[in-house]
């Protein structure tokens, strides 16, 4: 609440009224509802108005899929694993190697 002064000098109160109209929505019904305006020409406007929102945050919404910031998450907090086949490699035998002692000095010792 706060107060207010008239003309008159005298303070009244004014109330702060609270609509209710801000939601809550999670990702898995964001992505829903982004697929759902993908399903034809003009779908936008139409979608948003179906389910209460602007044409402006299911723009941003439709963004943020495109751009991977939405992500379906798993209730059982598993990430889902793509399993792909090695990559095909040639056997090739290894290069014959020579192996050269290394020289040694008069007393035995080891040169480097």
């Amino acid at each position: 609440m706060d107060l207010m002064n008239d003309l008159t000098g005298h303070f009244s109160r004014m109330e702060i009224v609270d609509s209710g109209r801000r939601r809550r929505f999670t990702d898995e019904a964001k992505l829903a509802i982004v697929a759902e305006s993908y399903n034809g020409p003009r779908q936008v406007t139409a979608t948003a108005q179906r389910h209460g929102i602007t044409r402006w945050q299911l723009n941003a919404w439709r963004r943020a899929a495109r751009e991977g910031r939405l992500v379906h998450r798993s209730t059982n907090g598993f990430v889902p694993a793509i399993v792909v086949a090695e990559p095909v490699v040639a056997n090739t035998p290894p290069a014959a190697t020579v192996a050269v002692p290394p020289p040694v000095s008069d007393h035995g010792r080891m040169e480097c």
